[in-house]
């Protein structure tokens, strides 16, 4: 499934678990950070936010430089032989930049916390949340209804009725 994200572009989607009322999607061309590198995650026309934001830097350093590894892992889709291109909330470029390491960029990113991707590298997902106050309960019988916010499926899980909200976006 493809959700397109007005001023980000499209997603594909991999998960949507509707009990959290959270989203995961990835890159379909498998490179997220690319992506985050030349354009900062602007969802203020989408029913999306994420728990925290945080302001990345991404360095373009040599392969066998201290930081890469240390302060940050290897970005493998945007990395060569002899270069590595990682990314940092740390706030001291000259730490990099006597290492070898130069600015490519910075780009504010969705996070699930501070510091997510600090020591374990931005990887090919993003997980967004959607507000469900306008979602209700749904009755046990499947809605036919179109053009509303929301719709519900209904199945049946050990012998019990197991409602369910299903979020339109």
């Amino acid at each position: 499934m493809i959700l397109n994200l007005p001023f980000s572009g499209d997603f594909y989607v991999r998960y949507i678990d509707y009990y959290s009322n959270k989203i995961t999607l990835y890159d379909p061309r498998n490179c997220l950070p690319g992506r985050l590198l030349n354009n900062s995650m602007n969802l203020s026309s989408s029913p999306f936010t994420a728990p925290y934001y945080e302001n990345y830097t991404f360095y373009t350093c040599p392969k066998n430089a201290e930081p890469v590894g240390y302060y940050a892992l290897p970005i493998g889709c945007l990395s060569n032989s002899t270069n590595a291109t990682i990314a940092t909330t740390r706030e001291a470029p000259e730490e990099f930049e006597y290492f070898g390491c130069k600015i490519i960029g910075s780009s504010i990113i969705p996070v699930m916390y501070q510091g997510q991707f600090d020591y374990q590298g931005i990887d090919d997902d993003l997980s967004l949340y959607w507000n469900a106050s306008d979602c209700k309960d749904c009755d046990p019988q499947p809605s036919q209804e179109t053009g509303s916010d929301h719709s519900c499926l209904v199945h049946q899980r050990y012998g019990e009725v197991d409602r369910i909200r299903q979020a339109k976006f």
